[in-house]
């Protein structure tokens, strides 16, 4: 009896010792990818198939600003702009000069004479050790599709196998405090790097009645629930990209975003959050339709 008792002690804390073992490495390797800059992560758009967004180009000079830029760069140079208000010392247009072209967005009138917001709201449930998290982030306006259908864009920090389900809400108008239509998606199987999956629709739609929301029942170890969808849901494609990659796109832009900023500041034109303006990156390449 005492050698089976001992037998089985021995087991079962080898058990336990190969569980603490297989949970430490793989919070380890989370933690490793975490912090790699060329692991690739999950990076997804979402186009609203019955709106219309129309951008501006226009070009702007870079030729002071640099590649690289930091915050204190930003403010000297705003600083800079408040000061050069009553005389214009922008230099003529020259060869010498370096310019890029940028694209500048105005929130369209309401009908409750709101401004429309240049982002959604959503989020993604995440599997990792312990358990399941949930987190909203803004999704921002970035481009439209051949069709002027506005497409947003977000960079997450998770693998494809971290992702449970994400979400995405926005006014089924476009007045900003109207009730938001919630939609949930699950991440396809043929993601790859370089090239965005083809526009898939969502699996459910949540309306709110009172009780648990879809996120508080998936992070509590429920299934997600499967509602129907209505009209007019947004669609989602995906991709994969590294931390690098993401900031490379941003670099493209930055310095123009900065400098047309820069020039609204100089003229003493009301900020981008009081005007509905946004500048995004000339990407030069075509978005396909989301839908009719």
């Amino acid at each position: 009896m005492t050698t089976r008792w001992i037998s089985c002690s021995l087991l079962a804390a080898s058990v336990l010792f190969l569980a603490g073992a297989r949970a430490a490495q793989s919070e380890k390797d989370s933690m490793a990818y975490l912090y790699d800059p060329d692991a690739p992560r999950v990076s997804f758009e979402v186009c609203l198939p019955q709106r219309t967004e129309f951008f501006d180009p226009i070009s702007v000079d870079i030729t002071n600003w640099p590649v690289d830029i930091d915050r204190p760069k930003v403010r000297e140079q705003f600083d800079a702009a408040e000061k050069s208000r009553a005389t214009d010392t922008s230099p003529p247009k020259s060869a010498d000069r370096i310019y890029q072209t940028i694209r500048e967005w105005r929130a369209p009138k309401t009908s409750t004479d709101e401004p429309e917001t240049p982002y959604l709201v959503g989020g993604s449930i995440k599997s990792h050790d312990g358990g399941m998290s949930d987190a909203g982030v803004p999704i921002d306006l970035s481009d439209t599709t051949e069709k002027d259908q506005p497409v947003f864009y977000h960079f997450t920090d998770a693998r494809p196998k971290d992702i449970v389900a994400i979400h995405v809400s926005f006014p089924d108008g476009r007045g900003a405090s109207e009730r938001p239509r919630i939609f949930w998606f699950r991440l396809p199987k043929n993601i790859v790097g370089g090239a965005y999956t083809d526009w898939v629709p969502p699996i459910s739609e949540e309306i709110r009645n009172g009780g648990p929301s879809f996120s508080m029942q998936v992070t509590h170890g429920k299934e997600l629930p499967l509602v129907d969808v209505g009209k007019n849901a947004p669609r989602m494609r995906f991709k994969l990209m590294s931390m690098k990659d993401d900031a490379a796109l941003t670099r493209t832009y930055l310095r123009a975003r900065y400098a047309a900023q820069r020039e609204r500041v100089k003229a003493g034109r009301p900020s981008l959050s009081r005007q509905g303006v946004l500048f995004v990156a000339d990407r030069g390449a075509t978005v396909p339709a989301c839908g009719e």
